[in-house]
């Protein structure tokens, strides 16, 4: 293949791109660099958009790059009618360019919530992942960073979780500035490859730098994958959760006591489900503490530890309802007092150079009803900050309603099917490209992708009879 040679001085290279190009493989290499490969659909004679692909790793070098095709260079993204495009959602998470799927790596740190992600950069289909980046200082407002972690020679960048290094325990740090860890899985060209790595932030998470002695889990059962990472009172250590594949549902729960070094302690089946564990622990309405394992589709135990292990109580339980589109939630560390998560909505946006969307934050609770312990989870109060007499971009709708058999709800002109029953109250966030229905505070959630038309009734009900209803317009989070 033919190659050319640049010494970059900006920080993004504009890759043209078509989705009906076929696919190659764009290679950056320079001497004493690992070489950087993405997957795109380049189109240099008929770009749909140019994708922003940031090379300052290379800049000031002399690199080639491989196909042949007109350099184009910015310091800058600047996109046309940023966070302004006609199907932009207004009060979720979307990446400026790119696509977007399962939310990483929540930690607070200080004042400041981070959201990683998984990031395609270079096109807006799934497809070389990298971890993304945002902050926000109320869970509201999310201002993009640049990306956290690159592909390496282990592979791309697949899920996992953040914690912050208070004591220092992993040394990568020092008690007057901890340690940002994040825990995530390299993806490899071959399954045995699926291993379990590390990066660090010394900057209180601002840039990150990988473990010299990556993988900290060398590969165990197939795309074994996913590790969420949290401390555990209970067994004075902390705890991996990870996904172990290999064909089966199984979990692994892993015991560190320096966030280096781990080891398998138990295997628990999620029936039902698998990948992108999220584990951790809740007070319930009598003050006790008991801890949920869940996964990517919404089921999860309830459970207490005994004698070191997991103990869960009765049986696996489903949060979601209807076509979900909600997948691989992830709760936050280092929140004290709230358990908040947030998790991604799989709707495809059409048409767009950014693809999918986070899920508005929640907070979990625990409930007791006659079968046991239930999760709920509504969303975070901070929701009414975004309520406004103004032009609205979104809307928080909440209801109450007597349900009849078959009973269902119009958003917008779709129609959802209510599989409950008598007085139900329900709560909906309704944006650009779709709704959140929360079902009697919480106890079942359904995240549902479609375009909406504000022109159509927001809500209207069949087999159902209104009691009460309040919408409140919202304003955007975004800088427009």
């Amino acid at each position: 293949m033919e190659k050319q040679t640049t010494v970059f001085s900006e920080k993004y290279l504009l890759v043209p791109i078509n989705p009906k190009a076929p696919w190659q493989t764009l290679t950056i290499s320079a001497k004493n660099r690992q070489p950087y490969q993405l997957q795109v659909r380049l189109d240099a004679s008929n770009p749909v958009w140019h994708m922003h692909i940031d090379v300052s790793a290379y800049i000031g070098i002399e690199s080639e790059i491989s196909p042949v095709f007109p350099l184009k260079t910015a310091n800058r993204m600047e996109i046309p009618n940023l966070y302004a495009e006609p199907l932009r959602p207004q009060v979720h998470f979307s990446s400026r360019q790119g696509w977007l799927n399962d939310p990483n790596g929540l930690v607070k740190v200080g004042d400041t919530y981070h959201l990683f992600y998984q990031h395609n950069p270079a096109d807006a289909v799934w497809q070389n992942m990298h971890w993304g980046h945002a902050v926000s200082a109320d869970l509201l407002h999310w201002e993009e960073q640049d990306i956290a972690l690159f592909p390496d020679e282990h592979g791309t960048m697949f899920s996992g979780s953040a914690i912050e290094d208070m004591d220092n325990v992993s040394g990568l740090g020092d008690k007057t500035a901890p340690p940002v860890l994040l825990f995530y899985t390299t993806a490899g060209s071959t399954p045995d490859r699926y291993t379990q790595c590390l990066a660090f932030s010394k900057d209180r998470g601002k840039t990150f730098q990988k473990y010299a002695k990556n993988p900290i889990i060398p590969n165990l059962a197939g795309n074994n994958r996913d590790p969420k990472v949290i401390w555990c009172e209970e067994i004075n250590a902390f705890v991996m959760a990870l996904y172990l594949d290999g064909g089966t549902r199984d979990f692994a729960l892993f015991g560190s006591d320096n966030l280096l070094d781990w080891n398998q302690f138990q295997t628990i089946t999620l029936p039902n489900d698998a990948e992108c564990p999220d584990f951790y622990p809740l007070t319930d309405e009598e003050g006790n503490r008991r801890w949920i394992l869940s996964g990517a589709s919404d089921t999860y135990f309830v459970g207490q530890f005994a004698n070191g292990l997991f103990v869960p109580e009765g049986n696996a339980k489903a949060l979601s309802f209807g076509n979900n589109r909600a997948y691989a939630s992830q709760t936050f560390s280092g929140i004290d007092n709230r358990r908040i998560r947030i998790s991604w909505n799989r709707t495809d946006i059409p048409g767009t150079p950014f693809n999918c969307q986070m899920t508005f934050p929640v907070e979990m609770k625990l409930r007791r009803k006659e079968e046991g312990f239930v999760l709920t989870a509504s969303p975070i109060a901070e929701l009414q900050n975004l309520y406004t007499d103004g032009e609205p971009t979104a809307f928080h709708v909440t209801l109450r309603a007597f349900l009849h058999e078959n009973a269902a709800i119009f958003v917008c002109g779709e129609k959802f099917a209510l599989p409950f029953a008598g007085e139900t109250e329900l709560s909906m966030i309704i944006d650009k490209m779709g709704c959140e229905i929360y079902v009697n505070g919480g106890e079942r959630f359904g995240a549902f992708g479609f375009v909406a038309d504000y022109e159509k009734p927001l809500f209207a009900f069949e087999n159902a009879d209104v009691l009460k209803e309040e919408v409140h317009p919202l304003r955007s989070i975004w800088p427009i």
